[in-house]
């Protein structure tokens, strides 16, 4: 066995729901649909983390 092969590794398929719309596969988006929804959830992310610390500022050294 390779020294660099990973065990840990296991099959997975990720689905993604836009809107209202059933939930499709994620590698069935085009790049392009990928790549702007990977923007949108990080935006996203990134508000929501920074409503948290404004509100909670004591738990901003935990977090560095």
């Amino acid at each position: 066995m390779s020294k660099n092969k990973r065990n840990d590794i296991y099959p997975h398929v990720s689905y993604v729901c836009i809107g209202d719309d059933y939930p499709v596969r994620w590698d069935s988006l085009s790049l392009k649909k990928r790549t702007e929804l990977s923007e949108k959830m990080m935006e996203k992310v990134s508000e929501n983390l920074s409503r948290y610390i404004n509100s909670h500022p004591e738990e901003l050294e935990s977090l560095l």
